[in-house]
């Protein structure tokens, strides 16, 4: 009678350990190339079905930093329905705020499966009001371009 009672319980496990598996997966966070001037801290995970526009977020992760460099994350995002098709995006978090998020993964449509190896990178770190976005600087040759793009901010009193 143990016995029938073991074997039964290490069904249902092994059932529930299927049934989990399915509807996962894991995504490689690619830190952002710029971290706003703060340390960043919180990534917000972000997904949407193909056919729908508003995004959702499915979870959150903190940042690592290893050395002193911000590292790749591996992050599992769970919950998806099988069959359907998703997208998903990062934003990241510093002292000052939330960025925008960064570009938008490959599609991947959920299987019975952990889907991986899709790497999604992360949006830049908020900057900092008063704070000249150096990103932008880079892509403008004028101070007149650099007017335009209105990144001049007035200058905080110290």
């Amino acid at each position: 009678m143990k016995t029938s009672k073991f074997f039964i319980v290490l069904i249902l496990v092994l059932v529930s350990n299927i049934a989990f598996a399915a509807g996962k997966v894991t995504l490689t966070i690619k830190p952002p190339v710029h971290d706003g001037g703060s340390r960043l801290m919180i990534y917000y995970v972000e997904y949407r079905e193909i056919h729908e526009k508003d995004w959702k977020e499915n979870g959150t992760v903190p940042v690592p930093m290893v050395g002193g460099k911000y590292v790749d994350m591996p992050y599992t995002a769970e919950n998806l329905t099988e069959g359907e098709t998703y997208i998903f995006r990062v934003r990241v978090e510093n002292y000052y705020g939330t960025g925008e998020p960064g570009s938008s993964s490959k599609k991947v449509t959920v299987t019975s499966e952990d889907q991986s190896g899709i790497e999604v990178q992360s949006g830049p770190g908020f900057i900092k009001p008063g704070r000249v976005n150096s990103s932008v600087l880079s892509n403008v040759s004028s101070a007149n371009q650099i007017r335009a793009t209105g990144v001049l901010h007035k200058k905080e009193e110290d």
